[in-house]
């Protein structure tokens, strides 16, 4: 009957419930800066916003590719293992209605999200398929797009916005150094 196949399909979806909660991203907020994040053929720089504090600006004179791309950088930062699922979740705005895209190694697990002018959260599910970095491009040229408040996280189910465990202890040692240089300035 229907109420006990509704039933049975609910246990289901919840026995497959993954939740990471642990975010893979560092400097995800970008309040270092782009400091663990590279661009390919884009100019970027990070602006602070109103909403989020910090967001990473970028843009390109051509269409995204590989040639013109920005990621979290693979020596410092973040890279993919193929076969593991992941929920990838964001804060994004244009200059005006665009495309953004993400991907993994350049060219696999592309997704598109539909861009305007006001901040919007976007998520995305998936499997990858290559072992490499999280790439964002904007799929048309001249284009001015803004992200902020990436989670990536082995689950899904895109879970809030969380820093690295990695960030908020680069953060505790960066103030505990500005301390001890307020106490031996003070000596």
């Amino acid at each position: 009957d229907t109420a006990n196949t509704n039933a049975l399909n609910a246990l289901e979806n919840i026995d497959n419930l993954k939740i990471g909660v642990r975010n893979l991203i560092k400097n995800s907020n970008f309040f270092d800066g782009y400091n663990k994040w590279a661009g390919t053929g884009v100019t970027m720089n990070v602006e602070e916003d109103d909403e989020f504090e910090h967001c990473l600006v970028f843009s390109a004179t051509s269409a995204g590719s590989s040639s013109y791309r920005v990621y979290a950088s693979i020596e410092t930062n973040f890279t993919h293992v193929k076969g593991t699922e992941y929920t990838l979740s964001f804060y994004a705005k244009a200059s005006k209605a665009a495309t953004l895209q993400s991907n993994v190694a350049d060219a696999n697990n592309q997704q598109n999200y539909t861009v305007t002018t006001e901040w919007q959260r976007f998520s995305y599910t998936y499997t990858a398929s290559a072992t490499g970095s999280l790439t964002f491009w904007s799929v048309s040229a001249n284009i001015t797009m803004y992200i902020t408040n990436i989670m990536l996280e082995e689950s899904n189910k895109a879970s809030d916005w969380v820093p690295a465990p990695e960030d908020i202890n680069d953060n505790i040692d960066s103030n505990i150094s500005d301390v001890q240089a307020v106490i031996v300035e003070q000596s």
